[in-house]
């Protein structure tokens, strides 16, 4: 019987105030598609790139992302 783990996620669905549009996830990792020499890493935390909390706002100059 295997277990299916979980994660957490921030996804961003469309552009604006990163703390408006933020949403906080939880989503399943399934163990069934790791191959033998896969290694499960636990984040404690990690940090947010300015330039990624301008893309979120629309304000990157060379803005090419768009959210579905």
């Amino acid at each position: 019987m295997q277990t299916t783990l979980w994660s957490k996620c921030i996804q961003i669905e469309k552009f604006g105030e990163p703390n408006e549009v933020s949403i906080l996830c939880t989503i399943p990792i399934d163990p069934k598609k790791w191959n033998e020499n896969a290694a499960l890493i636990r984040w404690i935390a990690s940090p947010i790139n300015l330039l990624d909390l301008n893309i979120i706002k629309g304000k990157y100059k060379k803005n090419k992302h768009k959210f579905k």
